[in-house]
């Protein structure tokens, strides 16, 4: 049921976000012991088997943690689940974790939103935003951008963020200001910088690299890039 692993989902999220644990590593734990499970019969049969005593089965459980490796948070969900009979529905609760996981961290960049629109450089009388913003996913990144567009309503947004030992930079261009700032042609000045390569439309694109020591400078390099084309 949708209902039941939602729950439990956005429990174990607040727990992960509120305590600063690694969420990637939280979700990979949770997965290794869906893979047990899904693959032990035998496990599966104790766990959730309800004449078996809940000590032995938190006995296999810390068993299975201090082998793989698992961080007690995620050993205290399992633990529940155990407990409540609910350890069937491990796979569901992973998904809509990750689900709620990105949600969350969506709605922690938007309300970063002033914070950032207050930083806006002034580049010949146009407004600039050029950030690296932490915490949030891609799509989560562009809808930050978009947002800033809105809030500044004339300006330039370059936003970037590490992701997975990579680069994402998003460019945003208001439609007034497309005619001398193109968003395509500016993240593919950017790019490089990163080691990689981007491009889109006049109004919004992106680029992806490999090289994460590269971003601080590329975002410090917009203004002067900016400048000669305003």
């Amino acid at each position: 049921m949708a209902s039941v692993a939602s729950t439990y989902a956005r429990a174990f999220a607040d727990v992960v976000l509120s305590a600063h644990l690694d969420a990637s590593r939280a979700v990979a734990g949770l997965r290794e012991i869906a893979r047990l499970l899904d693959e032990s019969a035998p496990l599966r049969r104790v766990w959730e088997n309800p004449a078996v005593p809940a000590d032995q089965k938190r006995k296999l459980l810390d068993a299975i943690v201090q082998r793989e490796g698992i961080d007690k948070p995620v050993r205290n969900l399992v633990a529940v689940l155990i407990d409540h009979r609910r350890v069937h529905f491990l796979s569901r609760i992973i998904e809509q974790l990750e689900k709620e996981l990105e949600t969350q961290k969506r709605k922690g960049a938007l309300s970063n939103l002033d914070d950032l629109a207050a930083r806006a450089q002034t580049i010949k009388g146009t407004k600039l935003v050029s950030e690296e913003v932490g915490n949030v996913d891609r799509e989560g990144l562009r809808q930050l951008v978009d947002s800033l567009r809105q809030k500044l309503g004339s300006g330039v947004v370059v936003l970037g963020m590490p992701e997975d030992g990579k680069v994402v930079l998003i460019a945003g261009v208001t439609k007034d200001l497309t005619a001398k700032v193109h968003a395509g042609k500016l993240i593919q000045v950017l790019a490089p910088k990163v080691g990689g390569k981007g491009g889109g439309r006049p109004d919004l694109a992106e680029a992806g690299g490999k090289d994460t020591s590269g971003l601080k400078s590329a975002l410090q390099s917009v203004p002067s890039l900016l400048e000669p084309l305003l």
